[in-house]
This record gives structure tokens, sequence and C-alpha cells, in this order.
């Protein structure tokens, strides 16, 4: 899972290329979480408008689905340009890997129900006008916008199309700082009542045995069987 990847900073050809890579070397298993991005820095150090961030975002996930489509692919775009691009080989996944769209705002939660999920962050107002995205609070504030999602998802009449709704909440690092089992297992029941899917975790970093450790024993505890 790419976690985030800010469409903006990359040109879109060579973003699909990769990723169908990575799915290719995982076997079909990659999942794509995108945003506009909001560090005005590293905008700057990329040299990409940050103005423009929403028109890059929207234009390079046409392009991605484009060239994952598998046919030689033409494009003539406000950004980006290109003809009969034949990106090979290409994702495992049909029509390349799931995309879930990052964010808090209105226009991201528009966007998820267009594509297959939604990877909001529930954080205070204050924490997120750091990011630069309105703030989520609360389980129940939460729970009204996945409604939000869902419905629009299933007004586009695209019923195929599974959604996935991920959430960052502040016990993401209850790896890294435990607390109670018990507090811990009645959060993410709530989260399960309020729509969400999955539960973004933050393993140790230090090196891949503690991660992997963490992630096993994390599963005894919390995952049923």
């Amino acid at each position: 899972m790419t976690y985030l990847l800010v469409l903006p900073y990359h040109n879109p050809f060579l973003a699909a290329k990769a990723l169908s890579t990575v799915d290719r070397l995982s076997g079909g298993r990659l999942t794509v979480v995108a945003g506009t991005g909001y560090l005005r820095s590293e905008f700057l150090a990329l040299n990409v408008d940050m103005s423009q961030r929403n028109e890059l975002f929207d234009e390079s996930l046409e392009v991605l689905r484009g060239v994952w489509a598998g046919d030689p692919f033409t494009h003539q775009g406000e950004h980006f340009s290109a003809r009969g691009v034949a990106s090979l080989p290409g994702p495992v996944q049909p029509g390349g890997p799931p995309v879930l769209i990052g964010g808090n705002s209105a226009r991201a939660r528009a966007r998820a129900a267009r594509n297959q999920g939604w990877s909001p962050l529930m954080v205070s107002q204050e924490v997120a006008r750091t990011s630069r995205t309105p703030g989520i609070a609360t389980v129940a504030e939460l729970a009204a916008k996945v409604k939000e999602v869902r419905d629009m998802a299933a007004g586009t009449g695209d019923a195929g199309v599974p959604l996935t709704i991920q959430v960052h909440t502040p016990q993401a690092g209850f790896m890294q700082r435990p607390g109670s089992a018990e507090a811990h297992r009645d959060h993410l029941g709530q989260l399960a009542d309020a729509g969400v899917d999955a539960f973004v975790l933050r393993p140790p970093g230090d090196s891949v045995d503690h991660a992997v450790a963490a992630l096993h024993e994390y599963a005894e505890t919390f995952l049923e069987r």
C-alpha cells in the first residue's frame, strides 16, 4: 500500500509504470492510497505549482486508469500529453490496482465515491489545520461522512466496484505505545460500527524483524479467528 502517494508530485505515466511493477511483484496485492498533498515546501522543491494540485490530481488519475486499461493510450490534457502509450507488462489486477482517496475534504469524499474507497484522518481541527484538511474529531462525525461516501458511491450505479473505507486515528501507533487492550478493542468496534473496513497501524520501524513480530503480536491479540 502506498500511504500516501501525492499524485501531483509525479509524472502519471511514470507513476503508472512503477505501480504496475509493484502490483506484479506483489502478485496483485497493491492498493494505492493517493492524495493531493499539502506541504508548500515540497511543492516548491519539486517545482510543482501547488495552486494546480487538484487539477493535476484529477488528470493524473485519469492517466493512470488509461494506461492500466491495457490498450495503447493517447491523452491530450492540460498538463500531460502522450500518443499510443503501451505500458507493458501491465498490472496483475484487471484495470489496475484499487485507488483509495486520502483526505477529509468534501472533494476527497466525492473522489472516493467515484473510485475504490476513502482513507480519512480522524484528527482534531487543530491538528487538521497543519495538513490543510478539515478535522474529523469523533467516531460519530466519521460515521456520518462514511455514510455520505457510501451513499454517493451507490448513486453512481456501479455496484460491482467494492468500496473500502480505511481510517487513520490517534490509535494508529498502538503497537509502538501500547495502552489498554480492552480500550483499543472497543475503539476498533466503534470504527466497525461506523462503517470502517480497515484500520491503519504504524508498526515499529527500527527493523524488519521487530515490525513482523509486532504485527504477529497484534494479530494474536486483536484479530478474530
